[in-house]
This record gives C-alpha cells, sequence and structure tokens, in this order.
C-alpha cells in the first residue's frame, strides 16, 4: 500500500501539530494569527502546508506572533 500524504487536518490534529491545546488553537485562527480553515463538504481542515509554513515564518512577520 503506498504512502498517503497528509494534505489537511481538523482543528484537534492542527493543534497537536503545534504543541497547543485545541481552544488555543481556535483562539489564534478567531484573531487571523493562524491560517483560516479550508471548507470541504461539512469539514473545516487547515493546509499541513500553511501550518508547516507558520512554524517556518515564511508567511508572517515576526509582530504576528505575539499573544
Amino acid at each position: 500500500m503506498a504512502n498517503l500524504q497528509i494534505l489537511a487536518v481538523p482543528a484537534g490534529r492542527a493543534a497537536k501539530m503545534l504543541s497547543l491545546p485545541t481552544k488555543e488553537f481556535e483562539r489564534l485562527v478567531d484573531n487571523g494569527i493562524l491560517p483560516q480553515p479550508i471548507p470541504l463538504g461539512r469539514n473545516l481542515l487547515w493546509s499541513v502546508r500553511e501550518l508547516e509554513a507558520v512554524l517556518r515564518a515564511d508567511e508572517a512577520e515576526p509582530q504576528e506572533f505575539r499573544v
């Protein structure tokens, strides 16, 4: 069986990727500090690529990470 690359994850898994409690992750999303989800059917998913970019600070200025 081929290895599938995970492209998007739900909030709980996205929060774990960033070592955050889910509520804190959702607060940072609501405040525009973290990327918005992608609606897919009834699900909201976060792009793994965008979350990785946040960790590398590819798409954000340092002041955006102040909490």
